[in-house]
């Protein structure tokens, strides 16, 4: 039974097989895309129609979740709750899925068990 040292064994060397075969050249396609983009008017083509200001709408009250809404919004002119989520939207769904596990947990026993095992 050889001597043992504690330390493991080397790792086995690496074979001198074949090597790995060399990439394929490269396509086309990606050259191909970048003309297109070039052709259609992107990046510096000026395929980019000019828009008045009187037609952009400002969409930024609709990102801050949690705020009065502006009085032009849907949500702003009557969502029938008293100050809580639209049930229909994604904030009542998951204010509902809440309480529901909210239910589930503090019905559990693991917390009522007298802990005597231990």
């Amino acid at each position: 039974m050889p001597s043992s040292s504690g330390a493991p064994p080397p790792p086995p060397l690496p074979s001198s097989g074949p090597a790995a075969p060399p990439l394929p050249p490269a396509s086309g396609d990606r050259s191909d895309l970048l003309a297109s983009i070039r052709a259609s008017g992107g990046k510096g083509g000026g395929g980019l129609r000019k828009v008045d200001r009187s037609e952009i709408r400002d969409r930024s009250a609709a990102a801050v979740p949690g705020s009065d809404p502006p009085s032009g919004t849907p949500a702003a002119r009557g969502s029938g709750g008293a100050g809580g989520p639209d049930p229909g939207g994604m904030a009542g769904a998951l204010a509902a899925a809440l309480s529901q596990r909210k239910k589930k947990v503090s019905g559990s026993d693991d917390e009522k068990d007298d802990d005597d095992d231990w």
